[in-house]
């Protein structure tokens, strides 16, 4: 059974749910924070370059970005928005990072695993050196930063990669070998990282978070045969991963607090903000939908004219969020395209339950560099931040008045 919440709809408008608002925490989960990447500001691009050429301490590095992680709270508030998140102003939207922060788990420089790959600045991944566990992960003292924002009528967001994620870095990537001897078989080993999420979230939620997003971009490679194919992986193989990632997902969910709620998003791009996948996901929808303690399920749609007929899958009485244009395209959004693609999903979709979120991209850091997105240049991302900026804020807007409008 699915996890509820009252949504406020509007200023005198709320939809009843199973849990009441004040329960949950989360005053409106409709659009914009649905995702999680701002632009990454100057000051901190260039704390992050200190840190890697050892000019800085990382204890600089962190007061950097609490600094901006807490402007950047601000902004969010003044926009408008009900939930606040750290953006990619923390872990650079690097996976591999947050990984590394999992006791018994180590970075080392090795080719990424499939879910990873790309135009990389540098190859990274990560192996074990012992058991894997989830106790004093850095995120802990990110999201303190974070919830000092919070206030009556906002809720401050915490974001993670996803259990199967991670899973899938550690069975598919190159450093595979070196972490078998830890456990016993692959199934042991989602045990442990389930149970380590769970440690997680339970120390977040001992530190007030009450809302948490998990962005999950594991199921690219295995929702197309000619995807896994290519990866040298049998049909049977694909479906037997699909099945270990949707178990570990869901086991890390168990137990949680009533009162937390979960938002899982479905991720097409990869920490580079690459586009990895365009087609359907109707292959492995029942199996990253098999979920009891979700309230809201965020998936990439961008055409209204999709067969949208896998989201039937979603659980009754979830949420579903669209994702749509990112805020860096250039065109106004076309309110019409956004209510015939609402009404598309609503085939599927209880009406009510359908909100609207932005794609978010950001001029992601990796190791202090700055990179280009696929749609814009090197030049632009390093020059230009706060015209990018300026641009984050305009298409919020938009969307709020579209979301308002719907």
């Amino acid at each position: 059974m699915c996890k509820h919440l009252t949504i406020c709809k509007g200023e005198n408008e709320t939809m009843s749910r199973d849990l009441t608002e004040e329960e949950v925490g989360i005053p409106d989960i409709n659009f914009a924070y649905g995702v999680n990447a701002y632009v990454v500001p100057p000051r901190v691009q260039s704390a992050r370059r200190g840190f890697f050429e050892s000019s800085i301490s990382k204890l600089d590095l962190i007061a950097t970005e609490d600094s901006a992680v807490i402007e950047l709270a601000r902004k969010q508030k003044e926009a408008g928005l009900g939930v606040i998140c750290d953006g990619t102003l923390r872990w650079g939207n690097n996976p591999i990072a947050f990984f590394a922060g999992f006791d018994g788990v180590h970075e080392l420089v090795a080719p990424p695993g499939p879910y990873f790959s790309g135009d990389l600045l540098s190859a990274k991944s990560v192996a074990l050196d012992g058991p894997i566990g989830g106790s004093s992960h850095p995120v802990i003292t990110d999201f303190r930063i974070l919830n000092t924002q919070a206030n009556p009528g906002v809720v401050a967001k915490q974001v993670l990669f996803a259990p199967s994620l991670m899973l899938a870095e550690l069975m598919l990537g190159a450093p595979r070998k070196k972490h078998v001897y830890q456990y016993p078989s692959s199934d042991a080993m989602a045990d442990a990282l389930a149970e380590a999420y769970r440690t997680i979230l339970d120390e977040l939620y001992t530190v007030g978070c009450r809302y948490v997003q998990f962005d999950d971009s594991s199921w690219n490679d295995l929702a197309d045969q000619e995807r896994y194919e290519g990866l040298g992986i049998e049909q049977e193989d694909a479906q037997a991963l699909c099945a270990l990632y949707a178990s570990t997902n869901k086991r890390a969910l168990e137990k949680i607090p009533h009162d937390m709620a979960i938002c899982w998003r479905i991720v097409r791009e990869d920490y580079h903000t690459t586009a990895r996948y365009e087609k359907s996901y109707a292959e492995v929808a029942p199996y990253f939908f098999d979920q009891e303690n979700v309230c809201a399920f965020s998936v990439p749609q961008r055409d209204a004219s999709d067969d949208l007929s896998w989201l039937s899958q979603i659980p009754r009485g979830a949420r579903l969020v669209l994702e749509l244009a990112s805020t860096r395209d250039e065109e106004c959004i076309d309110e019409r395209r956004v209510s015939a693609l609402v009404e598309n999903a609503a085939r599927y979709v209880e009406r009510d339950l359908i909100g609207i979120a932005l794609g978010f991209e950001s001029n992601i850091v990796d190791e202090g560099k700055p990179h280009a997105c696929h749609c814009h240049s090197q030049e632009e991302l390093d020059d230009t931040p706060d015209k990018l900026e300026t641009a984050q804020w305009h298409k919020i807007s938009e969307l709020a008045e579209a979301a308002r409008k719907l």
